[in-house]
C-alpha cells in the first residue's frame, strides 16, 4: 500500500485549467484526461504522466492517498500484533505442565521446534515484500517477550479452583498451594535441562530473525532454570549475599533480577519432585523443607 500510494501521488498535478481530469462534458470535444510531460513515446521510460486537477478535486485526491497510506499503517500494525500474539499462543502450548523425566532428553519440545518454523516462514514472507524499517518494526523485541513469557509460565499461578479464604487479621504463611499452579507444575533436573535446551533452540532462531543480533536475548528465563539446577540451598545462599529484591525488570545478571514472587515459584519448583512423590513420608519431608525455605525466603528479602 505504501508503494501504491508513492506511486499515485506521482500523478498529483494542479492545473489552474477550468476543465480537469475529474469533470468530463459529453458534448465536449475534449478527450484528454492525462498529461504528458516530456517526449510524447508512452513505451519511453522518461515520459511522466500527470493527472491535471484543480484544487477541488486536489483534496480529494490528497485523502485518497492519505487512505492509502493509514490503511498500510493499519496492516503493518496488525502484522506486528498477529506475530506476537500467534508465538505467545504457540510457546504458551509448546510448554508442557509435566517436566519430569526419568532420563536425560536431547530434543527439544515439538512445539518448540514448529514455532521456530513458523517464525522463520514469517520472516521469509516480509523480507521478500518489506523494507528494512518495517522488518524491523516487525520482529525487534520478539525475544524480550518471549523471554518474560518462558519466565511467566514457569512462576505465574494459574488459578483452578478458589482459594479458601483466611479469618480476618490470620498471618499469611508462604506455603504451596496446590490450587494455584503454573503452568510448568513439576520439574527435576533432566526437565530443566530440556527447558534450557529450548531457550538455546528458540534463541539461535530469532538472532537470524531480528536485524539487532546483539539485544537477542532470552538470559532471565536461562538464568531461572540455572538456578533451578543449583538448588533451593544455593538459591538461598545467592539471596542472602545480596541485597533487597527486584521488581522483576532489572537485568544486572545477578539473583536480584527476580522478584519475590519469582523466587518464591523458582523455591517451590525445586520441590515439585518430591512433593509428587507416591511415597507420603517422602512428599511430607519435602513439604516441611519447602515451608522452611519459603520463611526464611521471605523473611530476609522483606526485611532487606
Amino acid at each position: 500500500m505504501e508503494w501504491l500510494a508513492t506511486k499515485v501521488n506521482q500523478l498529483r498535478h494542479l492545473t489552474t485549467n477550468e476543465i480537469d481530469s475529474s469533470r468530463y462534458d459529453g458534448r465536449s470535444k475534449q478527450r484528454r484526461r492525462w498529461t504528458l510531460f516530456g517526449p510524447a513515446k508512452p513505451h519511453e521510460e522518461e515520459t511522466k504522466i500527470y493527472l491535471p486537477m484543480n484544487q477541488e478535486t486536489l483534496v480529494a485526491f490528497d485523502g485518497v492517498i492519505t487512505s492509502y497510506q493509514n490503511l498500510a499503517l493499519t496492516v503493518l500494525l496488525t502484522l506486528n500484533m498477529e506475530i506476537r500474539c500467534q508465538a505467545i499462543y504457540s510457546l504458551t502450548n509448546s510448554v508442557r505442565s509435566n517436566y519430569l523425566f526419568a532420563d536425560p532428553v536431547n530434543d527439544p519440545d515439538p512445539g518448540i521446534l514448529t514455532l521456530n518454523a513458523d517464525l522463520v516462514t514469517f520472516d521469509e514472507d516480509i523480507t521478500t515484500y518489506l523494507r528494512d524499517q518495517e522488518h524491523n518494526f516487525l520482529t525487534v523485541g520478539l525475544s524480550h517477550l518471549l523471554d518474560a513469557l518462558l519466565l511467566s509460565l514457569a512462576t505465574s499461578t494459574m488459578n483452578t479452583t478458589s482459594p479458601t479464604p483466611q479469618p480476618h487479621g490470620s498471618p499469611t504463611h508462604a506455603t504451596a498451594n496446590p490450587a494455584n499452579k503454573p503452568r510448568i507444575a513439576s520439574m527435576n533436573n533432566h526437565g530443566a535441562d530440556r527447558m534450557q535446551l529450548n531457550i538455546l533452540v528458540l534463541q539461535q532462531n530469532l538472532k537470524n530473525i531480528e536485524h539487532e543480533p546483539p539485544s537477542v536475548s532470552l538470559n532471565r528465563s536461562a538464568r531461572f532454570f540455572d538456578l533451578f539446577l543449583e538448588g533451593p540451598d544455593a538459591i538461598l545462599a545467592k539471596v542472602k549475599e545480596g541485597g533487597g529484591p527486584s521488581h522483576g525488570n532489572e537485568d544486572d545478571g545477578t539473583i536480584f533480577d527476580f522478584s519475590y514472587d519469582e523466587l518464591k515459584a523458582l523455591v517451590e519448583l525445586c520441590y515439585s519432585e518430591p512433593l509428587a512423590s507416591e511415597r507420603r513420608d517422602v512428599a511430607m519431608q519435602a513439604k516441611r523443607q519447602l515451608n522452611d525455605r519459603l520463611l526464611v525466603l521471605s523473611e530476609h528479602l522483606w526485611q532487606s
